[in-house]
């Protein structure tokens, strides 16, 4: 929704980088799913983790080495780490 709202539409070919490999990733890749042309690029501190995902989205999702390897060429990134969590209430 929010890549609709600042888009207008969704990104049409868009190269999305997806830091992290937990829930958020997920929902976030079935979203990038739905966007024409649009492929993902998954970096996760938990290779293993990152390869599940990529499986399960196998048709617009490929794993990269390192977060500076996923965003590298990436049209938008985003993040699904927990960073930023420790301390938040919830």
């Amino acid at each position: 929704a929010a890549a609709r709202v600042a888009f207008g539409a969704p990104p049409a070919n868009a190269v999305v980088a997806v830091l992290g490999a937990g829930g958020a990733a997920a929902a976030c890749l079935a979203a990038i799913e739905r966007w024409p042309g649009a492929t993902a690029v998954v970096a996760s501190r938990t290779p293993t983790r990152s390869d599940r995902l990529v499986a399960r989205f196998a048709r617009i999702a490929r794993r990269a080495a390192a977060y500076e390897a996923a965003v590298a060429d990436a049209d938008m990134v985003v993040n699904a780490t927990p960073l930023g969590l420790k301390g938040e209430p919830g």
